[in-house]
């Protein structure tokens, strides 16, 4: 069986952008077997951290040309959704607790109360 060394797989992980699967299957060696070596050398967790990056750049790169060059709507509420949180561009409410207990750790009393000051921040009140 072949010895794979650090010189012969980093460029790997950068060829196939941080894709560890693909890796394997060019070098025709389990996924297990790429993970080990990932695991014993910084070096390898290096460039597949400098891959993926570079991947998500690249990614981010061709959203936004769909938002601004294409008009693509899905797009555009996908980014607003992710991006746009900050400015009430979402689905959801994210609750931060002010308080130390868990809701499900509050009193009858103390949940009536929580619940009038979140109704009255969300209300515009």
């Amino acid at each position: 069986m072949k010895r794979f060394t650090v010189a012969h797989i980093a460029p790997l992980i950068e060829k196939y952008n941080g894709n560890l699967a693909a890796v394997a299957r060019h070098c025709k060696v389990p996924r297990t077997t790429i993970y080990n070596h990932l695991q014993r050398s910084p070096e390898l967790r290096q460039a597949l951290q400098s891959a993926r990056e570079s991947m998500l750049d690249n990614a981010e790169s061709k959203l936004y040309d769909a938002i601004l060059n294409r008009n693509d709507t899905t797009a555009l509420i996908f980014f607003l959704k992710t991006q746009g949180r900050t400015r009430g561009y979402s689905e959801k409410l994210d609750i931060a607790m002010s308080q130390d207990k868990r809701p499900q750790d509050m009193t009858d009393d103390e949940l009536e109360q929580y619940i009038a000051a979140l109704s009255t921040r969300f209300s515009g009140s």
